[in-house]
């Protein structure tokens, strides 16, 4: 029997708490796991190594990821020289593939699109990634610098940062260009994030019961969360949250 078998993975702080994900399609079986510190294409690789290990041995399984690295590690021999773990844990997934009989293919498919299975297993990775350290709402969120001097800015601008500090961390409405636009104008304001819901988009705009997250950092890095609901992009929030108070 052939298998089809949706991989993804997921890391807090790159590297940090981590997490992985995989779904079979034929059996609808979800797998996912953890990792106290890994980074993201370490806990990619992990999946591919659970989603194998879940399959029957002398099966047909073909892997699928949106990763290009994972790829290129698995089926163009790509060499990661400034990770050793990598290497590792490609030689665990040819092992498990020699040793279960399996005639293994990978296949690589667009992220945060809409193949439901890739959305599904990429919020599964980043649901356990938030669990690895055991994260949970912080008691003393006042503690996060979330303070801005909006001296300066437009109104429309004030009015969108604002939000974005709204309750110690509350989720900023905009499109991604203003998102960018307001990231360049309090990068020094000794913000430590920014969690922003763009509008722009049919799936998380007024109205719609689910959200498309941006996290922004002071460093100008950003990490665009995949779709989910509101409730489950507060969770998130609140355990990067969590991290950052962690590292103060």
């Amino acid at each position: 029997m052939k298998y089809t078998v949706y991989t993804d993975g997921s890391a807090i702080q790159n590297p940090g708490p981590a997490g992985w994900a995989a779904y079979i399609v034929e059996t609808k079986q979800e797998l996912s796991g953890s990792l106290r510190v890994a980074t993201n294409n370490e806990a990619e690789m992990t999946a591919v190594l659970y989603g194998i290990s879940a399959i029957p041995d002398g099966s047909e399984v073909c892997i699928v990821t949106d990763s290009r690295l994972v790829i290129g590690w698995l089926c163009q021999r790509w060499k990661a020289k400034t990770n050793p773990k990598i290497g590792e844990l490609r030689f665990a997934i040819f092992e498990l593939v020699k040793n279960k009989h399996l005639s293994a293919t990978f296949r690589k498919t667009e992220g945060h699109s809409t193949d439901q299975y890739n959305n599904l297993v990429d919020r599964l990775a980043y649901q356990a990634s938030c669990k690895a350290k055991d994260l949970s709402t912080p008691k003393d969120v006042g503690r996060l610098r979330l303070v801005l001097d909006i001296d300066g800015l437009d109104m429309e601008s004030a009015e969108f940062i604002l939000g974005a500090i709204e309750k110690a961390g509350g989720v900023a409405q905009g499109s991604i260009e203003e998102i960018n636009a307001s990231l360049e104008t309090v990068k020094s304001k000794q913000m430590d994030m920014i969690a922003a819901n763009d509008i722009s988009a049919p799936d998380s705009g007024f109205g719609a019961d689910t959200n498309r997250i941006t996290l922004l950092f002071p460093d100008g890095s950003q990490e665009a969360l995949p779709l989910m609901s509101k409730t489950e992009a507060a969770e998130t929030i609140i355990a990067h949250m969590a991290v950052l108070l962690e590292s103060k």
